[in-house]
């Protein structure tokens, strides 16, 4: 089964108006190698590519970069199986884990 995940949001810890977007399609055929990179050995299960939706304090001046989603093993991390979405901002890149996701209706 395919699908795409569209504006997932998480609403940061210190209850900011802000949020976290990204899309993604999800799929077998979707699925990014891990031939070339580190990611399987350490602890990614599946890597998506996608976009994410990045903006200044406020959500002044909103831009989409390129980024990757990724499933991790859990193994490391306690409460098991973790989503996390890397943003390859030309400035920098980092990666938000999520714990708990709230779909749109």
């Amino acid at each position: 089964m395919d699908f795409t995940l569209v504006h997932m949001a998480l609403h940061l810890r210190s209850y900011s108006p802000e949020t976290w977007h990204f899309v993604a399609k999800v799929g077998k055929g979707y699925q990014l190698p891990h031939k070339g990179t580190h990611t399987r050995r350490v602890w990614s299960v599946a890597r998506y590519k996608g976009q994410g939706r990045l903006a200044e304090p406020g959500f002044r001046n909103p831009r989409w970069v390129d980024g990757e989603l990724v499933i991790l093993d859990g193994k490391y991390i306690k409460g098991g199986p973790v989503v996390g979405f890397v943003y390859w901002a030309p400035e920098y890149h980092f990666l938000v884990f999520f714990n708990r996701l709230r779909l749109q209706s």
